[in-house]
């Protein structure tokens, strides 16, 4: 599950980036506290009289979450968790919070009741930016005018396509772990461990630094595959869309090349939600 909400703390899904809040769920149970002890690290947060009061819509961000949770959640046994008795618990925390990181702390613990893995708490400035849209929706030989008219007259389902690359972290760069055999990528002879520099004007690895440092430091087991997801929808284009990206080779050479993104090979499976 990702949490993505708007002010105090915003979004992401896999550039499923919204605006707005999101819940997604999967029923993997795996428990990564108990109450006492998520109570324990919490009375060490508010022990004592702190001077000030918690940061602005600290309260309006609480209740948001708890909402979310509640009306959203895939099991509305909410994993045999007392949703209600989670609240009565925890908002009354909220007034000895000081800044945005410990209201995150209490947040994630809240959260960690739940016994679920598939939780992550983005804040709004860790959010990246979204692609261009000239870049992310402009199809090769149309101009944005005829894609525009096209909005206009019919709504369609654009379909994502493929280059043949899988991205990965290498520490803080960016590097291809895996071509497709038969792909663009594979035909224009790139191969796994170079690493991208750029995809279009985008540095992938400046871009999602901030995102990429607060999924990991969360600490939920679902992090790591979050900011890779993440990272992966920057070669994740309509198919027809050329891409321009510049790579360092094995031989620490850059080496740019345009890249049409092609149909994805195989048979479309759906699994879950």
């Amino acid at each position: 599950m990702t949490l993505r909400y708007s002010r105090f703390v915003t979004s992401v899904a896999a550039f499923g980036l919204v605006a707005t809040a999101t819940l997604t769920g999967c029923d993997t149970t795996t428990s990564t506290s108990s109450t006492d002890s998520s109570a324990d690290q919490s009375s060490r947060l508010l022990d004592g009289n702190r001077p000030g009061g918690p940061p602005a819509e600290a309260y309006e961000t609480f209740d948001m979450v708890w909402t979310l949770v509640d009306t959203r959640h895939f099991d509305p046994e909410h994993n045999g968790v007392d949703w209600d008795g989670i609240r009565e618990i925890y908002r009354p925390r909220v007034s000895n919070v000081r800044t945005n990181a410990e209201l995150r702390r209490l947040l994630r613990e809240m959260l960690d009741e739940l016994g679920q893995t598939h939780f992550v708490i983005i804040p709004a400035e860790a959010t990246p930016p979204p692609m261009d849209a000239d870049v992310a929706s402009n199809h090769e030989g149309h101009s944005q005018e005829d894609t525009d008219a096209s909005e206009e007259d019919v709504e369609t389902e654009v379909e994502t396509g493929t280059i043949g690359i899988r991205l990965a972290w290498l520490d803080d760069d960016v590097v291809v772990s895996r071509v497709q055999p038969g792909s663009e990528a594979d035909a224009a002879g790139i191969r796994p461990g170079w690493m991208v520099e750029r995809v279009e004007d985008i540095e992938p690895s400046s871009r999602l630094a901030a995102f990429r440092k607060t999924a990991l430091e969360s600490g939920t087991p679902f992090a790591e595959y979050e900011s890779i997801e993440v990272l992966n929808t920057l070669v994740q284009r309509p198919v027809g869309t050329t891409a321009r990206l510049r790579f360092r080779n094995g031989e620490d050479l850059e080496v740019e090349h345009n890249l049409t993104f092609q149909e994805i090979p195989g048979e479309r499976a759906t699994f879950g939600l």
